[in-house]
Order: structure tokens, then C-alpha cells, then sequence
């Protein structure tokens, strides 16, 4: 199985979010996440880091609660090759092309992989040029493109919110300017981010034409 969990990090927008912060903030979700599994999957959990450096910071300041069971800690590229794990929680990668590459690698019926806040739209929405990825667009096409999100909620230019809790429906929300907040859509499928922004402009239209009436 491959599923995605997609969430802001921080409260700070992802734009202005230093680098560390939002590292620091995804290891602490994670960790909180992973306490719910460690029970269920005794010796057969492993964390993937998209480096050896943020593996480490994890051994580090992790601590193993009283009545946890142990899983392991190690990095992207390393964490496939462990024999014994069942359930791989791959922490935010992507912000080196070869970690996209090497989740192919986690591809196996018999494993469970969550990649959290793995950014995994920009495979999606093509920010990634073929002509100069060529690589990682045969891994997308075999691989990263079947991942499940099973917790979206992402936000979108136009102040759009775009949120999915699985099996539900994909909901697209907008708020205006006065920060009231509507649902635009409500679909079984992931609408394309070129649906989404045709329609979170519209909204956008819509809402400065009826100021600009009341003003009149």
C-alpha cells in the first residue's frame, strides 16, 4: 500500500517557514503519529529520513516511551532494505530528486509505505519538467503517481484550501477577504490544480464584482 499525508507543518504560510522549522515541526508530527503503531507493529516499523544527518537529530531526541515497542530509525535510501519491516513512515521527502526516485524502491504488495508531507503534488502537477527529469518521471509513472492520500489539506493561491480525510470526498473551500469560508466543490475525484485555479479565480472574480456592487 502507498498512502500520503499531506499537512502544514507549521502556522507559519510554507513560503516565509525557515527550512529548519518546518523540518523540526514534521519530526515532531511524526512522532506523535508514530505512537499509535509501535504496539501493532512490534519490531516492524521503520521511520525513513530523507538524510543521515536528520536520521540522527530523530535517534537523538526520540526517546522510546515506558510500554512502547522499539522500531527503527534510518534514511530514505537505506530504510527498503530492511527485512523485517512492514510499515515505513517516509518523513518530507523531495527536497533532493533522488529521494522521489529511491520511494520506488519502498514499492512491495506485502509493505505498508506513508509518506508524510511528502509534497508528492509536484509530481502531480507536472512542476517537474520531463525534459530535464526524465528519470523521475519513468519512477512517477510506475510508482510515486498510485500513492492513496488518505489526509490531504493543503492550501492553494486565491486563498483556496483544497482537504480530503479518506474515504471521504475531495473538498475545495475558499475564504474571502472577510474570512468567511465556502465549499466550491465537492468531488470523488481530485480535481486538477488547472480545475482549481479556474475556480478559486472565479470565486475571487465573483467576490471583488459583488464589493465593488455594494460600493456602487
Amino acid at each position: 500500500k502507498l498512502l500520503e499525508v499531506q499537512f502544514p507543518p507549521t502556522t507559519t504560510a510554507a513560503a516565509s517557514a525557515a527550512l529548519n522549522e518546518t523540518m523540526d515541526a514534521n519530526r515532531r508530527h511524526a512522532r506523535e503519529l508514530i505512537r499509535g503503531f509501535t504496539m501493532e507493529y512490534s519490531g516492524r516499523l521503520s521511520v525513513a529520513f530523507p538524510d543521515k544527518g536528520e536520521a540522527v537529530l530523530a535517534q537523538r531526541s526520540w526517546k522510546v516511551d515506558e510500554g512502547e515497542e522499539r522500531f527503527y530509525i534510518s534514511t530514505i535510501e537505506a530504510a527498503p532494505r530492511d527485512p523485517n519491516a512492514e510499515l515505513f513512515f517516509v518523513l518530507n521527502p523531495g527536497f533532493n530528486i533522488d529521494e522521489y526516485i529511491n520511494l520506488e524502491n519502498f514499492d512491495d504488495e506485502k509493505r505498508t509505505i506513508v509518506v508524510i508531507n511528502g509534497e508528492l503534488d509536484r509530481i502531480r502537477g507536472g512542476y517537474y519538467p520531463r525534459i530535464f527529469y526524465p528519470k523521475l518521471h519513468k519512477v512517477a509513472e510506475r510508482s510515486l503517481r498510485k500513492f492513496v492520500s488518505i489526509y490531504f489539506f493543503k492550501s492553494y493561491p486565491n486563498r483556496g484550501t483544497l482537504l480530503r480525510a479518506y474515504p471521504g470526498p475531495w473538498r475545495l473551500f475558499y475564504t474571502s477577504a472577510q474570512g468567511e469560508i465556502k465549499c466550491l466543490i465537492e468531488s470523488e475525484e481530485r480535481p486538477s490544480y488547472q480545475e482549481m485555479e479556474r475556480i478559486l479565480r472565479k470565486a475571487a472574480d465573483d467576490e471583488r464584482l459583488s464589493s465593488y456592487d455594494a460600493e456602487v
